[in-house]
């Protein structure tokens, strides 16, 4: 596939859930780990960064 955009790569991608709990134990199931927890005072929500696990 022709990459006609120039993009290289994927900086970050948020996703809203009704059940961020819920949400970040699927994504721990994955291997993931939750690296950051904020609010987002504007917004009013719990906002939660995750990263994927490195091997050991």
């Amino acid at each position: 596939m022709e990459n006609k955009y120039g993009i290289v790569g994927v900086a970050h991608v948020g996703l809203p859930t009704n059940d961020l709990q819920k949400t970040v134990e699927f994504y721990k199931s994955l291997g993931f780990e939750v690296i950051m927890q904020s609010y987002n005072e504007k917004a009013g929500e719990k906002v939660n960064v995750i990263k994927l696990r490195k091997n050991n």
